[in-house]
């Protein structure tokens, strides 16, 4: 908290020992960030399925992100499946920390690189062509094409212009690519979709 308060002054920031006393508290008006702090294994798979959601539900238009030392990726989507929409290792730095709650904060989605590991040593694990054959099946050329431009880092406007379709059209591919592979965020697609191209 004092590491964050001094590195950002527009922070309004207050700490509590436990989610129950700052329930008790009642100061949850107003919040747009809630960090979730645990450490070691227990305390934060405790955290993730025990407190997560009565915050993410507790207050309207909240973003919570759960700050933890284990960085197990199974444990990272488990936090972003109960609600959190970021999850920064205590591993990284204050910079890297300050960013997260900023994106988070603007709508965005963090995970540490940790998080996108663990299914790249699976997808390799596997033949390529037959982990790009699964991951073909069910898409259409244009939602191919829609994913060409989006891991060249493309907004919607511009792969709708390039495409020649509308950018709600393009918007709807893309939920629907996320659907079809499992993917949570645009970076997830072009990195589970990284054998195709």
């Amino acid at each position: 908290m004092r590491c964050l308060a001094a590195s950002e002054p527009n922070f309004a920031i207050n700490g509590y020992a436990s989610v129950a006393d700052w329930q008790q508290a009642g100061t949850q008006e107003g919040m747009l960030i809630v960090l979730l702090c645990a450490t070691g294994r227990k305390s934060t798979e405790a955290a993730v399925r025990r407190d997560l959601k009565p915050v993410v539900h507790g207050i309207a238009g909240a973003r919570v992100i759960v700050v933890s030392d284990y960085e197990e990726p199974a444990e990272i989507v488990t936090a972003l499946e109960h609600g959190a929409m970021g999850y920064i290792a205590m591993s990284a730095n204050l910079d890297v920390a300050v960013a997260a709650i900023r994106l988070v904060r603007a709508g965005g989605t963090f995970v540490p690189a940790s998080g996108l590991l663990a299914p790249r040593a699976s997808a390799a694990a596997n033949p390529p062509d037959a982990t790009a054959k699964r991951r073909a099946d069910g898409l259409t050329q244009r939602q191919l094409d829609v994913i060409d431009r989006l891991r060249q880092g493309e907004s919607n406007k511009i792969i709708a212009y390039k495409l020649n379709m509308g950018e709600c059209t393009v918007k709807v591919h893309v939920r629907n690519i996320m659907r079809k592979i499992k993917a949570r965020n645009r970076t997830e697609i072009a990195f589970l979709t990284n054998e195709l191209f």
